[in-house]
């Protein structure tokens, strides 16, 4: 009984072990050297890219305007001056107080 137990248990830990590395070789890159191939800010032959501009084709059907429009401005200026004016609403301390509650049963 104890043999079937430690072979039913051993064989799939071992077939873990082998899948997790799938026969495949890594390549160690010290931290503070250069990886091959482009970067955050590198195109595809290492020379730096400090462009906004989109490529064609490279947005979804939906994007009629950029993102940081105007439209998007006002509504999270709108958003603010509602944030301000309800600072000091019951609801808002109801929050407050629902939050601390909250850290309090957490931190225990």
């Amino acid at each position: 009984m104890t043999s079937k137990l430690c072979t039913a248990g051993l064989l799939p830990c071992l077939a873990l072990l082998l899948a997790g590395c799938a026969g495949d070789r890594f390549e160690y890159t010290p931290v503070g050297e250069m990886q091959e191939g482009p970067g955050m800010f590198t195109g595809e032959s290492g020379e730096a890219i400090f462009s906004l501009r989109r490529e064609p084709g490279a947005g979804t059907a939906g994007d009629s305007d950029p993102p940081g429009d105007y439209s998007e401005f006002l509504e999270y200026q709108a958003f603010r001056d509602w944030k301000d004016n309800n600072a000091n609403s019951d609801e808002h301390r109801e929050f407050q107080l629902w939050r601390e509650w909250r850290e309090q049963r957490t931190a225990r």
